[in-house]
């Protein structure tokens, strides 16, 4: 056996020798003491003794009893050899410090001629041992070492032995001596939980008996195994039956039959409401779809003086994937409210723009990766790296200049590294569950003005919310379709698109819309693979103004997507500058003359308008042409409109341009104009009169030379030549009064109309 050690400048050290002999008789041995400094020389050290035989010795001097408890008995046996040639009486003595803690039965023996003696070796440790003898034990530590004489008769020397032992307590200690439930509804259990040590050095058994049937205790029903200085939560689970106080004790059971006592307490209440069910798990909903799950809030007491209509508010944390409707209500006595639990997983804008900034910082990594492992060794020799100088003496590279970190603050919502991020987190996703616990509180009464809710009497509902990988994508940046405002009659067009992100074919089905209203979908749902899209076409028809809003669920086997369809519906209003009708005073045959009208948009949107004229609608029917008057011979439109249609923007305005161009004389042109919006609503009617004369110079009034009305056959077909002059008949009618005639007059208006055509001198040939 080796020896080692240091030892410093100017110092000693102590080396033990020991000498246990075997065998009587003289025994020597040299010692050879090295060091680690090769200049030292090595120092020999002999050693001598002298061993002397003794007739009575104890086979094993040094009794090991391991680690022992206080107030356990514990036992071991103490065997004395002789090779006397005679019988020889023993005498065991234990010191007197440790008379009350340990004992050797029998006190007294003979042990026969070269034989063997047994006695019995007895230790109880008292939880006075410490006290009693302090020179043998340390209470820090625990070791305790006790020596022990074997007293021979006629032999000087007695023999010596020793025992060893660690003693150590068997205390088990609970955190907390007493233990309150507090109120508890007699629908819910109430949970708390105690630490549970183990003080002892040795493993300890333990187990809860004699629990109440109003009590659980776990883990493993109250029954385990702490080692050493061992720590374990104890769950406490108070269940009320009635309401009440409750008074107990839990008693905490040793394997070496020691109690532990825990007080409880507990009240007992009963609430007038209740939850139909306290417990609801929900089933894997993907990511974009929902779960909804019913129960009722019941009001209990229907007869009686505290029968009351009560009030109920659950408190739903913010930004939470639940919803309940409603949120609060009242319930009447002996009645029931429906109300539904609504789970709907979805991923945080801050889970997003965060995923959105870890592949930025990987796409510069990667990039600045390929740019260190491939350069282009072409351009590094022709263009060497430009360097700039900045107002310093430092002089640095022109692309060299700092980047700053990105912060998920930098990410736009609905922006394509958003949507990216976002498509990434749900293909990668894996299944998270969730567990909520929400607070119902009720009132005691609602006939005050402002409820007072008992904190004694409030409900709670536990949520199981396992969220799973959708199967369907929508690429969006919204699950809200905004048609924003249409005209009433104006159809828009909206594309969806939906991928399929499993693994599998999936067959998309569809909710049906109301068939009586604006939205509808254009065309038909169809079976897709994996990674591919489908393109839904939704069209808005308005017919009524008003604001519309409807959900679409697109569906396959795994999940559903909904899509919420707004949109607003408004009447286009558009004001005309002209009102009734629009006069062509006299205008030369196959020349022009134009007015402008204004047509006026009050709208908030967009207003697209055509402009038609009765005496092109070839197609209507016979009635709308009964105010137009005389054409043109050519068969072109006497009158003409320009532009015939287009847009007008909000608060917009659009000058219509009519001209008035015949062909002939005539004082019955006539036609209707009509502005229409895309809805069919005509917004405004005009009247077009126009009249023609063939000479600059024209007269009106007289009597009129024939009964029929113009007829639109050519006149030139009846009269042979050109006639300068035009005949008019007047005829006069005067009344004889009194002896005398009483004079009458006619009026002639005679006019000159100035022609946009240059006037031609006839030269006389």
């Amino acid at each position: 056996m080796a020896y080692e050690g240091d030892v410093g400048p100017f110092m000693s050290v102590k080396i033990p020798i020991i000498f246990t002999p075997t065998i009587p008789g003289e025994a020597k041995l040299d010692f050879q003491i090295m060091f680690s400094q090769p200049g030292c020389e090595p120092i020999v050290v002999s050693v001598c003794g002298v061993a002397e035989s003794a007739p009575v010795w104890v086979t094993k001097p040094n009794i090991d009893l391991k680690i022992c408890m206080y107030d356990r008995l514990y036992q071991d046996s103490i065997e004395v050899q002789s090779r006397a040639s005679s019988a020889l009486r023993l005498t065991f003595k234990v010191c007197k410090e440790m008379r009350k803690h340990m004992s050797v039965l029998p006190k007294t023996g003979f042990i026969q001629a070269k034989s063997s003696f047994s006695a019995q070796l007895k230790f109880l440790p008292r939880q006075s041992l410490f006290a009693d003898a302090k020179s043998f034990f340390n209470k820090d530590t625990g070791v305790l070492e006790v020596p022990l004489t074997v007293q021979v008769a006629d032999q000087v020397r007695p023999v010596l032995f020793t025992v060893h032992a660690v003693v150590t307590h068997s205390d088990l200690l609970f955190d907390r001596t007493e233990v309150d439930f507090g109120h508890c509804s007699v629908y819910e259990s109430s949970q708390t939980s105690v630490r549970l040590t183990n003080c002892s050095l040795l493993p300890q058994e333990f187990g809860f008996v004699g629990i109440p049937k109003f009590i659980d205790v776990q883990p493993n029903d109250g029954f385990g195994t702490l080692l050493p200085s061992q720590s374990m939560d104890i769950y406490l689970i108070f269940s009320a039956s009635k309401a009440g106080e409750y008074n107990f004790t839990l008693t905490c059971k040793t394997g070496i039959n020691r109690d532990f006592l825990l007080s409880c307490h507990a009240t007992g209440v009963q609430p007038a409401l209740k939850l139909s069910d306290c417990l609801v798990e929900f089933g894997g909903t993907a990511l974009g779809d929902r779960t909804t799950a019913v129960l009722y809030v019941e009001n209990q007491i229907s007869s009686g003086p505290e029968a009351a209509a009560r009030l109920f508010a659950f408190s739903v944390p913010d930004s939470s994937d639940i919803t309940i409707t409603p949120a609060s209500g009242r319930v009447l006595p002996g009645q029931r409210c429906l109300v539904q639990v609504t789970f709907s997983p979805t991923l945080t804008d801050d889970v997003i723009k965060a995923e959105a900034v870890r592949r930025r910082k990987e796409f510069h990594t990667d990039a600045s990766s390929c740019q260190h492992t491939q350069p282009d060794s072409k351009s590094k020799i022709e263009t060497p790296l430009p360097l700039v100088k900045d107002q310093g003496s430092k002089v640095t590279p022109a692309n060299s200049s700092p980047i700053r970190s990105p912060s998920p603050a930098d990410v736009q919502a609905g922006s394509f590294e958003y949507l990216a991020a976002k498509a990434s987190l749900l293909r990668s996703f894996t299944e998270r569950r969730t567990r909520h616990v929400i607070s119902c509180f009720t009132s005691t009464s609602d006939t005050s003005e402002e409820p007072r809710y008992s904190p004694h009497e409030t409900l709670n509902l536990e949520l199981r919310c396992p969220a799973v990988r959708p199967a369907l994508l929508l690429i969006s940046d919204s699950h809200t379709i905004h048609f924003s405002q249409v005209a009433v009659g104006q159809k828009v067009l909206k594309k969806v698109i939906i991928q399929n992100i499993s693994s599998e074919f999936v067959k998309l089905t569809s909710s049906l819309l109301d068939v009586n209203g604006p939205f509808s979908v254009l065309n038909a749902m169809r079976p897709i693979g994996p990674e591919e899209t489908h393109v839904l076409l939704i069209a808005f028809t308005p017919s009524v103004a008003k604001k519309y809003y409807e959900t679409l669920e697109v569906s396959c086997s795994q999940m559903s997507l909904e899509i919420a369809l707004c949109a607003e519906a408004v009447d286009p209003i558009i004001t005309c500058s002209h009102g009734g009708h629009v006069d062509f005073d006299y205008v030369p045959e196959n020349e022009s003359a134009s007015q402008v009208f204004r047509l006026q948009n009050l709208s908030s949107l967009d207003v697209r308008f055509s402009v038609l004229l009765d005496s092109q609608r070839l197609t209507e029917a016979m009635d709308s042409t009964a105010h137009v008057g005389t054409q043109n011979h050519s068969g072109l439109s006497v009158f003409r409109v320009s532009p015939s249609g287009g847009a007008i923007s909000p608060a917009a305005a659009a000058d219509i341009t009519v001209t008035f161009h015949p062909d002939h004389e005539s004082l019955h042109y006539r036609d209707v104009l009509r502005v229409k919006l895309l809805n069919k609503q005509t917004v405004c009617v005009l009247e077009l009169r126009g009249s023609s004369c063939r000479h600059n110079m024209f007269v009106c009034g007289g009597d009129p030379v024939e009964d029929c009305s113009e007829s639109l056959i050519p006149s030139h077909i009846y009269t042979s030549g050109h006639q300068d002059s035009k005949s008019l008949l007047l005829t006069f009618r005067s009344e004889y009064q009194e002896g005398k005639a009483i004079a009458t007059a006619r009026k002639l208006h005679v006019g000159c109309v100035l022609g946009s055509k240059p006037a031609t001198k006839k030269v006389n040939g």
